[in-house]
């Protein structure tokens, strides 16, 4: 099963290939999975997401075999982009892979990270936001590893009260494989972090509905870990809104 594909358009047509590590220079180890129109080829990179596969977007105008050529990850550069429907991101730049250890040398040692997202909600105090918050993601999912801080803006968004939701992690405690598989694929590092997050909390509070709607996200920051390095690890964190 592929573990890294890129999406290639060339052209009027499109192409499919397994790839050894997301650069876009020509000389590492590529296969081509399929050739076919723009249609075809993205429904195929789709089965290979769902299949478990980290899916990229690139381009390519050069003629003939491209699998040596070197690909661009500028849609502006290629021809017919209106009609593209890129899966995943666009391969911007060379993201060679890297190894675990790399990986957690990522991660600043004896620090935790920050994510702060701005939501929307229906209009209500700040603890009933709070008890909304903690209810969904950690009693009904228990998603939050780690803990979270609340306050209401002054702002209004549709009517609907605005508040800042920080979530706070210690990245030695994460399991997410996804974001872990994306930090080996050499994704950018805050970016994943972001997409971490995001993800669990889109889940948690249930964004299909309209109750909870995440109008920005900033971080992640890294700061020294604030709890008491001789506090009982099983205990809960964060004070009275912690997780």
């Amino acid at each position: 099963m592929p573990q890294r594909v890129v999406l290639v358009y060339q052209a009027g047509i499109a192409n499919v290939f397994e790839v050894e590590q997301f650069v876009l220079e020509g000389g590492s180890k590529r296969k081509r999975l399929m050739q076919h129109s723009f249609t075809y080829c993205e429904m195929f990179a789709r089965g290979m997401v769902a299949a478990g596969a980290t899916v990229m977007t690139a381009g390519c105008n050069q003629a003939g075999d491209i699998a040596d050529a070197t690909w661009t990850g500028n849609p502006h550069d290629l021809p017919f982009a209106a009609k593209f429907n890129p899966v995943g991101e666009w391969l911007t730049q060379s993201m060679p892979g890297r190894t675990p250890e790399q990986v957690d040398a990522l991660y600043p040692e004896d620090q935790v990270y920050c994510v702060t997202l701005t939501v929307a909600a229906p209009d209500q105090d700040i603890h009933q936001f709070t008890g909304d918050v903690q209810r969904t993601l950690y009693a009904e999912h228990g998603v939050v590893r780690g803990w979270f801080d609340a306050r209401k803006t002054d702002q209004r968004d549709h009517n609907d009260s605005v508040f800042e939701l920080e979530i706070w992690r210690d990245p030695s405690e994460s399991d997410d494989e996804g974001a872990d598989q994306r930090l080996l694929d050499g994704h950018n590092f805050g970016e994943t972090i972001r997409q971490q997050v995001v993800s669990e909390v889109s889940e948690a509070l249930g964004m299909t509905s309209p109750i909870f709607r995440i109008l920005s996200v900033d971080g992640p920051d890294f700061q020294n870990d604030p709890r008491d390095p001789f506090e009982d690890e099983d205990d809960e964190l964060g004070g009275e809104d912690g997780v």
